[in-house]
């Protein structure tokens, strides 16, 4: 099943459900290192680092689904390759940003997910030949 002619919006749906992944991940890693119990203060944390994350998320999704949808044609490993190093940049970006570079390798993991379900779900379909009657 593919879903040509909606890469942009595919993008930002999945930029978005990673940065909330990314965020509570990134809240429940930084409340284990504490030492400290789900309380109050790492909920705000979560629900606020997760809306932090949520536009670039969005909108670099939003971007990656374009790249994705006009590159439809071209060959798979260079479809990943196109999608996927970007991707990691930003994540690495936001990570030295916001002071939590151990955060970012494991951060990449959901992010690696997305990225490959967008390449698969915006690929080209090529249509089914038609049989030859004897």
């Amino acid at each position: 099943m593919s879903s040509v002619g909606h890469g942009p919006s595919l993008g930002c749906y999945l930029g978005v459900a990673n940065a909330v992944l990314c965020g509570i991940g990134i809240a429940l890693g930084i409340a284990q290192h504490n030492d400290s119990h789900l309380a109050a203060q790492e909920l705000t944390g979560i629900l606020g680092f997760s809306l932090f994350l949520v536009v670039p998320g969005a909108l670099f999704g939003l971007a990656l689904g374009f790249v994705a949808e006009r590159l439809a044609a071209a060959p798979i490993w260079a479809r990943r390759g196109v999608l996927a190093v970007p991707a990691f940049v930003i994540v690495a970006m936001l990570g030295a940003a916001t002071g939590l570079d151990a955060f970012v390798v494991v951060s990449c993991i959901p992010t690696l997910a997305g990225v490959l379900i967008l390449e698969r779900r915006t690929r080209a379909v090529s249509p089914v030949p038609e049989a030859l009657a004897r």
